[in-house]
């Protein structure tokens, strides 16, 4: 296997990635330490003399010779994908990621990678199960605030993540998924062709997880801090009380991001919970993109950062 100095780095940073309680400024301290992310890998195992667990069981191989290999071979996976492989310490990686604390260390991207470095990005979430009121509503302020020059940020799943992604395409704007899968592996699989047209409107798809990576609940609810982290803000539109979505809620509180919610049409609806619960905590409830905005423009410079809501 003939390969590049470049595609043995994205190996090693790849690998590091899915080691379990290695962040990116440990891997920093490792490569600053050792000179080199080969050498660094090498005196981590040492040090806890075995593979970490985790890679073992997920990858089964028991030898760091078969686990490198496998990475690069991923690294070519990649390539010939055409996905950009972006590392913490290389050019495109998203800025907001940078300022969170468990950044990953690396991130695959398909389309524009640009766009994950908008400078107004917004993400529409809630249930995979809406209700007519719920996708409408999902649908329209997706589409006027792409229209407005937002980025419109979601996670490609069922319900209201497909109606803030069609509304931003169908404005002609610009809108990125982040996965709990690897990029090319698209679920669910029917939102394949919203897929390519977000990747041909300018847009992306964007995963932590390397090529082989299945989906799997605890993904999912990792990669929300992603969507969160990427934005400024997140607007809820329905959800339960229980679900992933308030998930979605808690990660952008603790990284800071302002939490809207979409003002229910059914009070007794379940869907209305989570909405009605975080409006009661201090969420900003609104009904339309102008809402939104207006209340994004009233607090500028005012010295107002981040969420109010208390969980």
């Amino acid at each position: 296997m003939s390969l590049s100095l470049l595609q043995k780095h994205l190996a090693y940073w790849m690998l590091f990635n899915e080691m379990k309680g290695v962040t990116t400024s440990s891997i920093l301290d490792l490569l600053n330490r050792y000179g080199g992310l080969e050498s660094a890998f090498l005196a981590y195992i040492r040090s806890k003399d075995a593979l970490p667990i985790r890679v073992v069981k997920d990858r089964g191989v028991q030898s760091w010779e078969r686990l490198a290999a496998l990475y690069l071979r991923a690294v070519q996976t990649a390539e010939r994908d055409q996905v950009r492989i972006l590392t913490a310490i290389g050019k495109g990686y998203p800025k907001r990621l940078m300022k969170i604390p468990n950044m990953p260390p690396t991130l695959f991207v398909r389309g524009n990678a640009d766009a994950l470095n908008a400078q107004k990005a917004v993400a529409i979430v809630g249930t995979r199960k809406p209700s007519a009121y719920g996708r409408k509503k999902a649908y329209q302020i997706a589409h006027g605030l792409a229209k407005s020059g937002y980025v419109i940020i979601s996670g490609l799943a069922f319900g209201i993540d497909t109606q803030a992604h069609l509304g931003a395409l169908d404005a002609q704007g610009t809108t990125v998924a982040v996965l709990a899968s690897y990029v090319c592996n698209i679920v669910p699989k029917s939102n394949q062709d919203i897929a390519e047209r977000i990747l041909s409107l300018n847009g992306a798809i964007a995963s932590e997880y390397p090529p082989g990576t299945k989906p799997t609940r605890d993904k999912f609810v990792y990669r929300n801090r992603l969507i969160a982290a990427l934005t400024d803000a997140t607007i809820i539109v329905e959800g339960y009380l229980r679900s992933g979505t308030r998930h979605q809620a808690s990660y952008s509180r603790e990284l800071h991001r302002r939490i809207f919610v979409v003002s229910p049409d059914d009070r007794q609806d379940p869907q209305a919970e989570l909405p009605l619960y975080l409006e009661r905590r201090g969420a900003e409830a609104i009904e339309s993109a102008n809402d939104f905005l207006e209340a994004m423009e009233s607090t500028k410079g005012d010295g107002i950062e981040g969420s109010k809501v208390r969980m």
